[in-house]
């Protein structure tokens, strides 16, 4: 690495927190913790997306002793993925209750609404998975609607 690079990073860490000095100053407390949460929730999808559809789910080399193997790479993601669920979940019902605007019942709806979002993009990210490794695991569909069989080797 040479000089020129650590002076690149050096202004790209400044710009960064001029623009979130400025996001807090414009949006205020609350809509920029907001942002900021839609923004790391888009990276981390961003980021699995890389490592498993990009990467071709690769082992994942940490060190020359230390390799974690895909299938071990897929049960962190997996868990990772039902954590952030359940903080979202959590900080959804929190947000709800502490607001004395939201009765109970918007409370629940709103979070039966970011529930059935969440089981969506879970449902559509397993669709195309399994779409992507067509070729590895191919899809028999019968002549109706279900069942449908999936190759697993």
């Amino acid at each position: 690495m040479s000089r020129g690079f650590y002076g690149l990073l050096v202004l790209n860490l400044l710009h960064v927190i001029g623009l979130l000095a400025l996001l807090f100053i414009f949006y205020g407390t609350t809509n920029a913790v907001t942002a900021l949460i839609i923004i790391f929730v888009f990276g981390y999808i961003g980021l699995q997306y890389t490592q498993k559809v990009k990467g071709n789910n690769k082992p994942v080399k940490l060190s020359e002793k230390v390799v974690i193997s895909d299938y071990t790479m897929d049960r962190i993601w997996k868990w990772l993925n039902v954590g952030l669920f359940v903080a979202i979940a959590i900080v959804v019902i929190y947000y709800e209750i502490s607001h004395p605007e939201f009765t109970w019942f918007q409370a629940f709806s709103v979070w039966c609404i970011v529930f059935f979002i969440i089981l969506g993009v879970i449902f559509a990210a397993m669709f195309l998975a399994d779409r992507v490794a067509i070729e590895e695991s191919p899809i028999y569909h019968s002549p109706w609607l279900l069942p449908v069989y999936k190759y697993d080797s």
